[in-house]
């Protein structure tokens, strides 16, 4: 158990995973404080959740083969 939370940490510290969380939290901020997100940030945080989802998919679909 203590093994999964030192690995989930470790993938946090990434520079990827930094990065990535400063744009999720950018978007989030941005939305509750009602501001308008801009289109480049907006096609920028899409691309990243395209790029994750698919990523867990085809690392899943790859464990069942």
């Amino acid at each position: 158990m203590k093994e999964k939370v030192l690995e989930a940490i470790l993938k946090l510290i990434k520079p990827r995973a930094i990065i990535t969380l400063i744009m999720f939290i950018t978007a989030a901020y941005l939305f509750i404080v009602g501001k308008k997100i801009d289109p480049y940030l907006s096609a920028i945080i899409s691309s990243l959740m395209t790029y994750y989802f698919a990523e867990k998919t085809i690392k899943n679909n790859k464990k069942e083969v």
